[in-house]
């Protein structure tokens, strides 16, 4: 037997811990236990202690290979459990009513929307989907995303793709679940009914307090829209739909000392509320870069602040680390179809032809291009330096769109790692974590 590769000591209030970055046990140590691990001796510790560390994963066999155990993990994931899930987000238009600086699809936006014939294709493709799945692992659930631009300029285009997705869902006798990122500034009554019908779960952001959205969050002639989003949200919150509102707060340099006080004025209209922090790309909105909060100060952003204040109004603190499975990017059934009926693999890589995957055409059939294989091919696995890092199950090799993106390469080229994680990161992870179980 032999102490695993991925334990992780770390202290908080002068008491010993031990976390394991591969099985995510975390337990509390004496100081002879501790002792024992730091100096790699097994033979000092009880047969109690030695039983108790082995069952949490503390304590592994001579001869596993943890590293390989890890791949399985994720390759379940990638070709078993992701692969019973048929994850389709439609973009039916990039076109967007407002004009926020900070947009990762760029300042300019294309006014293309789609045809009834074009999202009478999309429906085909999801139903060839689900035929081919018959053969192989069969789909037990469609996840349907509305995206976009603003996906609400096209409200018939999306009732029409609902209704019919929704059709394909009991035909198959399959489970179905809808949601969609909107501005919310084109409610009306038919986007109510329609939000209603299909039980829209639904994301909405805001920018600040009043005076700071009104100037990032913006109409085309630079008007805010803050008074407006928030009318609709006590609409929506009136129509008996707080239960399918999230509110995404979104933090940059120019308003972080200000979260508290965001959070507060819109606390009524959600029961799930966080804070996320804005980015920026390569070539899309460089422009915001300076205001977009250091990766650097993350943890500690999180564990001193804004965590802090999510808990203290009752929302759920999103957790920050953990085992992570396969990136979307690399698993089988999720898309993202555009107004073109270009397919694309993550929502940060829309609207940019370099990064397409394929396409499908009127008959809903996919043609993958050569990106397509090499995207789903992706994986920390051919990095050496990742499956030789102890802090690779919380990482996964970091964020391929992110990689693919700032890098300037093209045709699902992915042949550079991004490590996301180090010991001073993830010990910021978990005395935030373990502070608050304490509390």
């Amino acid at each position: 037997m032999k102490f695993s590769k991925y334990n992780h000591l770390f202290e908080l209030n002068d008491t010993a811990y031990i976390y394991n970055i591969l099985t995510t046990s975390i337990a509390q140590l004496d100081r002879q236990t501790e002792k024992a691990i730091r100096e790699n001796n097994l033979s000092v510790l009880s047969a109690d202690t030695t039983n108790g560390l082995t069952s949490e994963g503390f304590i592994v066999p001579n001869d596993l290979n943890e590293a390989l155990e890890y791949q399985y993990f994720c390759n379940t994931i990638k070709y078993g459990i992701s692969a019973r899930t048929l994850s389709v987000t439609l973009l039916p238009t990039y076109n967007c009513n407002l004009a926020c600086p900070y947009c990762i699809q760029g300042s300019v936006k294309k006014i293309k929307k789609m045809s009834s014939n074009e999202v009478d294709a999309c429906v085909k493709f999801i139903k060839n989907k689900i035929e081919e799945g018959k053969a192989t692992i069969p789909i037990q659930r469609l996840s349907i995303f509305l995206f976009g631009g603003e996906p609400t300029l096209c409200k018939k285009e999306l009732s029409h793709f609902c209704e019919e997705c929704d059709r394909i869902a009991k035909e198959e006798n399959i489970e179905i679940g809808f949601d969609m990122t909107t501005n919310m500034t084109l409610l009306d009554q038919g986007l109510l009914d329609m939000i209603k019908k299909y039980q829209i779960a639904f994301q909405v952001s805001i920018d600040g307090t009043k005076e700071q959205h009104d100037k990032r969050r913006i109409r085309k002639d630079g008007s805010g829209t803050y008074d407006l989003i928030i009318k609709n949200l006590q609409r929506l919150v009136d129509y008996g739909l707080k239960h399918l509102i999230t509110i995404r707060i979104n933090i940059d340099n120019e308003n972080l000392k200000d979260a508290e006080e965001i959070l507060k004025n819109v606390k009524d209209y959600s029961n799930d509320i966080y804070f996320g922090f804005l980015t920026s790309l390569n070539g899309v909105n460089d422009n915001y870069m300076d205001k977009c909060v250091n990766s650097d100060c993350f943890s500690d952003v999180i564990s001193t602040k804004l965590n802090n204040i999510t808990e203290k109004y009752g929302f759920v603190v999103p957790q920050s680390f953990g085992k992570k499975g396969p990136c979307s990017i690399a698993c089988q059934n999720k898309f993202f179809i555009d107004c073109n009926l270009d397919v694309f693999k993550c929502e940060m890589l829309l609207n940019r032809t370099d990064s397409k995957i394929g396409s499908i055409d009127y008959d809903g059939i996919f043609t993958p291009s050569n990106g397509f294989y090499k995207l789903m091919s992706f994986s920390p696995f051919n990095f050496k330096e990742c499956v030789e890092c102890k802090y690779l199950p919380v990482c996964g090799g970091g964020c391929p769109a992110q990689v693919y993106a700032n890098s300037g390469k093209h045709d699902g080229d992915i042949s550079e790692k991004n490590c996301c994680f180090n010991e001073a990161l993830l010990n910021d992870y978990l005395k935030e974590y373990v502070g608050r179980l304490l509390k």
